[in-house]
């Protein structure tokens, strides 16, 4: 039975049983690269193994990668000494994530290996699945981990996507395990001493010890090779004086002098090999911190600044020198807003999304949002606070931009409805379209460039220097920025559509590609699920117009169902016809609605113009189809397209 295992890769080497790993990987690839040898020298080494995955690698996928190295992988499976199952079994059974349910099952597996006549258990569970939700307690049982896996047989390695967590995250999953597996470049680097011994908990603090202790032995030695050189030169002269000295004795004294030199110098080395691998470790954890985009700083129980990087410099206007002992709270435009904040953190733990303006020594204000946690020394002693800022200008500059544009489009579209009254506002219409066409295309193009600018902005950012929530909700702004702009074009569209002549230009198209188009355009509820069965079937129309006929259907579809539902879209050729059917399982048409359907500038929503399906009807009458509906209340509507073979007339 080995005491000491190989994890399976050179540059991590041996590791003891009771090791607890971090792994931070960006692609798949990154984790067949570093697990399948990891599982491989563990099998080949007579050790029970477990691998529990989700996305970006599955079951399937793991288990095929692990294949292509493992030829008798089926049996191995079959025998229970290598087990691949997904998250749900394990981290969720019974639909819940209970830390010491897990926790007991690790150690249960371990037991369960040794007493099969396994050298022990080796390990690994992706994260990916644990939401912001459940992050405090997956900490802490990763904490718990940590604290009890020394005492099995067991090697475990825990999975994190970098591009899913924030710096203090990041922080989080390193204080919670003894190393981490990184890449650098496009090599793998092991941070942290702790993989080659166990006994150590921090290399900053192991490598401050053994400089002290080394410095120590250092003075002790000098004091006894002072003291033996004095006994020796005693020696030698009370020998030399009353004896004799013999060559053997000389020969003895000498050979010990030599090993107590080589001792001296041995000690020596080490404490200057302590001295760079503690460097070493101050200076990447340094560049850890000037790589963020963000300023970052930490700040100590009295409310001064600690540490910040050149971010916060530049966005302060002040050189790190002096913000470091400066009051935090003196570079927001309101000082005991901030100072609530970082108090905030010293009572809860963390303070998340937390708004403030900072100013610079210019008097430039910029609105961010901070993030912050405490960080503790190696006694578990909170020592400070280490804050993060996001710079949210441009988003909230867009959302006024969007609201003040779709303000403007209501009021005009108010403003022009209320004055046409039937056959008046009819004739109007194309009068209308035009003005409109020429106010508002113009300024959605601008709005439209400024969500481009800002979204390529945020995808430069390299995933690594990612803030994850702010992510999400920067895209949750864009889509619904992206939503209101699609609407406004919508009604500029509609009024024009309606008001001009139609000439279709047409062409064969595959309808499944036309219909995949429209739904990667037209925004809906995540809770609205869409199925197809369009294979195979083509028409001969003009695409433009079509375009327009299924993006209204569709977006009336998904306003029908506001709760979620589902929209189903058929399509069944013919020798002579093609039949479209677009079905919703939303509201219903309301009885009094359906005969004027139809007809222009009558709807039944809060919002919208009246012309989506006036418009849709003109373009299938154009193409010289039909276009007909069944609606029941409460169980939805389906719209019946049908379209000559040729469908131009």
């Amino acid at each position: 039975m080995a005491t000491t295992p190989k994890f399976g890769l050179d540059f991590v080497g041996d590791v003891p049983w009771g090791t607890h790993l971090c792994l931070f990987y960006e692609t798949k690839d990154d984790l067949r690269d570093i697990l399948v040898p990891y599982f491989v020298e563990g099998l080949q080494a007579n050790e029970a193994c477990m691998w529990v995955t989700t996305e970006p690698l599955g079951v399937e996928e793991a288990t095929a990668a692990l294949a292509k190295v493992v030829p008798n992988l089926d049996t191995l499976i079959q025998t229970e000494q290598m087990l691949i199952l997904p998250y749900e079994e394990w981290y969720l059974n019974g639909g819940t994530f209970d830390a010491n349910r897990v926790l007991e099952g690790w150690i249960e597996k371990e037991q369960e290996a040794v007493s099969r006549g396994f050298d022990g258990l080796r390990l690994t569970g992706n994260t990916f699945w644990v939401e912001q939700s459940l992050w405090d307690s997956f900490t802490a049982y990763e904490e718990a981990v940590n604290s009890v896996i020394g005492e099995h047989r067991m090697i475990a390695v825990c999975t994190y996507a970098l591009g899913k967590y924030t710096a203090s995250d990041i922080i989080d999953v390193i204080q919670t395990h003894v190393g981490a597996l990184v890449r650098q470049g496009k090599k793998w680097a092991v941070l942290g001493d702790v993989i080659r011994g166990k006994e150590a908990e921090g290399k900053l603090l192991e490598a401050a010890k053994t400089v002290h202790t080394l410095n120590e032995k250092l003075r002790e030695a000098n004091e006894e090779l002072w003291i033996a050189n004095e006994e020796l030169e005693l020696r030698v002269n009370e020998r030399s004086t009353e004896l004799s000295i013999t060559n053997e004795e000389l020969k003895a004294a000498n050979e010990e002098l030599s090993k107590a030199n080589l001792e001296l110098r041995q000690e020596a080395q080490d404490r200057k090999d302590a001295e760079q691998a503690a460097r070493a470790s101050s200076f990447y954890a340094r560049n850890l911190i000037e790589a963020s985009l963000d300023p970052l700083v930490t700040i100590n129980p009295e409310g001064k600044i600690t540490d910040v990087n050149h971010a916060t410099e530049e966005v302060t206007g002040c050189g790190r020198d002096e913000l470091i002992g400066s009051e935090f709270s003196t570079y927001f435009t309101e000082p005991e807003k901030a100072r609530a904040a970082y108090q905030q953190v010293f009572i809860y733990g963390f303070v998340k999304d937390y708004p403030l303006g900072m100013k610079s020594k210019s008097g430039t204000a910029t609105d961010v949002l901070y993030n912050a946690t405490v960080y503790r020394n190696e006694k578990g002693e909170i020592e400070g606070v280490f804050a993060a800022a996001r710079d949210i200008t441009e988003r909230k500059r867009a959302e006024e931009e969007l609201q003040r544009y779709s303000g403007h489009l209501e009021a005009i579209v108010e403003e022009r409805t209320a004055q046409l009254k039937d056959a008046e506002r009819l004739a109007g219409i194309g009068e209308t379209a035009a003005m409109i066409g020429h106010d508002l295309r113009n300024p959605l193009q601008g709005l439209q460039y400024v969500v481009d600018l800002q979204k390529m902005r945020f995808e430069r950012t390299a995933p690594e220097e990612r803030d994850a929530r702010d992510w999400d909700k920067a895209a949750e702004s864009f889509e619904r920025i992206g939503q209101q702009i699609f609407y406004m074009d919508k009604i500029v569209g509609d009024l024009q559509d309606y008001a001009r002549p139609l000439h279709p230009e047409p062409e064969r198209m595959s309808l499944g590609n036309l219909i995949e188009d429209v739904l990667a355009q037209v925004p809906h509820d995540k809770n609205v699920w869409v199925t197809t069965s369009v294979d195979g079937v083509h028409l001969e129309a003009d695409r433009h117009l079509m375009h327009r006929v299924f993006s209204n259907l569709f977006l009336n579809a998904a306003q029908a169902m506001p709760e979620g539902g589902t929209l189903t879209v058929t399509g069944s050729p013919s020798d002579h016809e093609v039949v479209i059917k677009v079905k919703d399982t939303g509201v219903g048409i309301p009885a009094e609605m359906e005969e004027k359907l139809f007809s222009p500038l009558m709807t039944g929503k809060a919002k919208g113009t009246g012309l989506g399906l006036a418009v849709v009807k003109r373009i299938i009458d154009a193409h010289g189809g039909t276009i007909t509906f069944e609606s029941e209340k409460g169980k939805g509507t389906t719209f019946t397209v049908t379209l000559p073979a040729s469908a131009v007339r």
